[in-house]
């Protein structure tokens, strides 16, 4: 390889001053570029494609993480979770009794096996006295399916539900009765 390569015209006019063969340890020989824009040689220009695609999915991965965090954060401000279940979770869920443990499995089950669930047209209720779990564990099923699966969740009680389909029937309102059933 010659140790000065010609600079043609073109180049020239974008500010190549001057070329040189150089070596790679990795890749072998190439052609080192002199420019005005700046006081150094040219690199490798593989090492320079390998190190732009690694930059490249670096800022795609960080761009993924950032907008799937986003995503996450809306569908948990749209799940109706209440305020002080947010966050709520399996692990942080006290089952101190043997009705309290049943129920935690079987929730923990239902959200981790969902799919499976939801394709067999299954769902779940919790039902049971005041303080005895029932609003964690739906909270936990909805921030478990929200952040693991990207999926959608939305806290519901009877009532809630019950008041809903109850308005879809007065004449002015805006939901139908069916949709307020899907």
């Amino acid at each position: 390889m010659h140790s000065e390569i010609e600079v043609h015209d073109f180049e020239a006019r974008v500010g190549v001053l001057a070329k040189s063969a150089a070596q790679c340890s990795v890749h072998g020989d190439y052609i080192s570029v002199i420019s005005k824009y700046s006081d150094k040689p040219s690199g490798c220009p593989v090492c320079a494609d390998e190190l732009q695609r690694k930059q490249d999915a670096q800022d795609a991965a960080e761009w993924n993480a950032k907008n799937e965090k986003k995503k996450i954060e809306r569908l948990i401000g749209s799940s109706l979770i209440p305020t002080r279940f947010q966050g709520k979770t399996f692990a942080s869920f006290r089952a101190e009794g043997p009705k309290q443990k049943a129920a935690l499995a079987l929730c923990t089950d239902y959200a981790h096996n969902f799919r499976d669930h939801y394709e067999a047209g299954r769902c779940l209720l919790l039902l049971g006295n005041v303080g005895t779990g029932k609003t964690h564990l739906a909270a936990a099923i909805a921030e478990y399916l929200i952040t693991e699966k990207s999926a959608s969740a939305v806290y519901r009680t009877v009532y809630s539900l019950m008041q809903y389909i109850k308005g879809s029937y007065d004449k002015h309102a805006e939901d139908t009765e069916a949709k307020a059933y899907a």
